[in-house]
C-alpha cells in the first residue's frame, strides 16, 4: 500500500539528528511529497495492470491487447465482462459457427472448412468457371467454403492476412458480408494459420 508524504516524512526523521531536523524539515517534506507521489502512481499502474482496475482509456488497451475493441458507447463493465467471457476461437467449430452466425441474415446456407490434409487430390481440384479459386490451402493452412451469391472476391483465393484485408487486396470492402467474414476468420484462427475464403459459383 503506498505511503502517505507524512509516514515517508516520519521514515526520514528516524535517519537524522532530531536537534537538526527542524532547518531541514521543509527539504525533507518535498522529498517524502516526492516519493508518496512515487508510490501511489506504482500502485495505480499495477492496479491498471488488472482487467478489475483498469477503466476508462486503460481497460480499451487491455481489450486491444486481447484483439478487441471497445464498442460505441461500451461501458466499462460490459467491457470487462466481456473480456473476462473467453469467445470461442481457434478450433473448426468456433470459426464455424462465428461465420455461419455473420452468413445467417445473407442465407441459409452454411459455410465448410477444408483443412490441407483432408484429400491429396485437393491440390488438383479447382471449382468455379474460371478456376480462380485453388481448393487447397496447403500446410498450415485451410479453406472456408462459402455458398453462392454472397458476392464477389478480387481475387479467388486471396490469403486472409492483417496486411491484405480491404479492398486493395480481396477487392471486397470490409463493410460487406465478405469483409466481415474475412475479419472474423483472421481474428479466430490460430497464430501462423493461413486462411482462404472461397466463394461457389452459382
Amino acid at each position: 500500500m503506498a505511503r502517505t508524504t507524512a509516514e515517508l516524512l516520519t521514515r526520514f526523521e528516524a535517519f537524522v539528528d532530531p536537534s537538526s531536523f527542524g532547518a531541514h524539515q521543509p527539504l525533507q517534506g518535498g522529498v517524502a511529497a516526492v516519493y508518496a507521489t512515487v508510490e501511489q502512481f506504482g500502485e495505480d499502474a499495477a492496479t491498471a495492470g488488472l482487467w478489475g482496475g483498469a477503466d476508462g482509456v486503460w481497460l480499451s488497451l487491455h481489450a486491444r491487447s486481447q484483439g478487441t475493441r471497445r464498442r460505441s458507447g461500451e461501458a466499462d463493465e460490459t467491457l470487462r465482462t466481456r473480456l473476462r467471457t473467453v469467445e470461442g476461437a481457434l478450433t473448426r467449430p468456433a470459426i464455424l459457427d462465428a461465420v455461419n452466425s455473420l452468413m445467417s441474415a445473407y442465407t441459409d446456407e452454411e459455410a465448410l472448412i477444408v483443412e490441407w490434409w483432408e484429400s491429396p487430390y485437393l491440390g488438383e481440384t479447382y471449382i468455379g468457371e474460371d478456376h480462380a479459386a485453388r481448393l487447397s490451402p496447403g500446410p498450415s493452412g485451410f479453406l472456408v467454403i462459402l455458398p453462392a451469391g454472397l458476392g464477389e472476391a478480387g481475387w479467388g483465393d486471396a490469403h486472409l492476412g492483417e496486411t491484405f484485408l480491404g479492398e486493395s487486396f480481396l477487392g471486397i470492402e470490409e463493410a460487406d458480408i465478405l469483409g466481415l467474414l474475412a475479419s472474423e476468420v483472421v481474428a479466430k484462427r490460430a497464430a501462423g494459420v493461413r486462411a482462404w475464403l472461397v466463394i461457389l459459383s452459382a
